[in-house]
């Protein structure tokens, strides 16, 4: 059996939490449901530490950063 992939690129799991990529979008995705459990869009997303990620929303010169907690809230808005 073959299992075609799911995703376009991941990271490694962090805190149980692992940063998933389909087509040009970034999500988050649980180890113990194997489910997108962050469903909000982001350009970039970097790897759980300490309860909080940093999330890219835009590219370029618009590219705005921020900070999220496991439940996807941010505790830092995305600026420049």
């Amino acid at each position: 059996m073959i299992v075609e992939p799911q995703f376009a690129e991941a990271r490694s799991f962090s805190e149980d939490m692992a940063a998933v990529r389909l087509n040009s979008n970034w999500f988050y995705m649980g180890r113990n449901n194997n489910l997108i459990t962050i469903t909000q869009p982001f350009s970039n997303a970097d790897s759980f530490t300490d309860g909080i990620a940093r999330v890219t929303i835009g590219s370029g010169q618009n590219a705005r950063y921020g900070y999220i907690d496991k439940k996807g809230e941010f505790i830092w808005f995305p600026s420049r």
